[in-house]
């Protein structure tokens, strides 16, 4: 994670171990120190070839570079339509 000009922006490497190219619903959580959560964020990671990796990279509005622990976690598409209601 880096902050510049009142964002902060967050890169990882997602990798695809299937024999298929796959496109993936990725939930993004920010925590304090205290494992509180700060934010969190959905985003999709397109088109990740089979056996290979792709880079996220996103910003967020505001300075989170003192933020302690980020999660990531895959979602269902179930888990999807429950955080968009």
């Amino acid at each position: 994670k880096e902050f510049n000009s009142g964002i902060t922006t967050i890169r990882a490497e997602a990798y695809n171990n299937t024999k298929e190219e796959k496109s993936i619903n990725v939930k993004i959580v920010l925590k304090d120190d205290a494992g509180k959560e700060l934010t969190n964020m959905i985003q999709v990671i397109e088109k990740i070839p089979s056996k290979g990796k792709k880079i996220l990279q996103t910003g967020i509005v505001g300075n989170y570079s003192n933020v302690k622990n980020i999660e990531f976690k895959v979602l269902t598409d179930e888990e999807i339509e429950e955080y968009n209601r």
